[in-house]
């Protein structure tokens, strides 16, 4: 039975971010939702949503036919907390998403398993130091990883 491209998407994510995260000297969690402050900072993957990119009723196809879908997966990095003042977490915060993006960009692993049909995408990030965040240093970054599904494949 053929590997599911979703799963090795995430799997690789998981290798590519923990590296990142060693690199910087952070922890590397995936899959985890708290984090207490000893924990930080650290780099989180959570596995995130996917969804049909072409919307098909199959007329006159085979039920659950080839299609391109969408894993988008959560990325989030965190900062140990410098309220109020937050002096240079700006900057830590662009430095981390800079290596992690780099590092996403060079995976000749991801780029193979989204095949020819596929994409890679980064369509920026959202970070907690804005007029209603919470301040905290908290970067979420979105990346889309789109691949043919073939519920066939043998």
């Amino acid at each position: 039975m053929a590997a599911d491209i979703r799963a090795l998407i995430l799997e690789e994510l998981d290798t590519i971010l923990a590296g990142v995260a060693t690199h910087l000297g952070h922890n590397y969690y995936y899959n985890r939702g708290s984090f207490a402050t000893n924990m930080r900072p650290c780099i989180v993957l959570l596995d995130g949503v996917e969804e049909n990119r072409l919307f098909s009723n199959g007329r006159g196809r085979r039920a659950l036919s080839l299609m391109l879908v969408t894993l988008k997966p959560e990325i989030f990095g965190l900062l140990t907390n410098e309220e109020p003042k937050n002096d240079g977490q700006s900057a830590k915060l662009s430095a981390m998403r800079l290596e992690i993006i780099r590092a996403i960009a060079a995976s000749d692993n991801l780029i193979a398993l989204v095949g020819a049909n596929g994409d890679v995408v980064y369509n920026g990030c959202e970070t907690d130091f804005q007029n209603t965040g919470t301040m905290d240093g908290k970067i979420q970054m979105n990346f889309e990883f789109v691949y043919v599904l073939n519920p066939y494949e043998p």
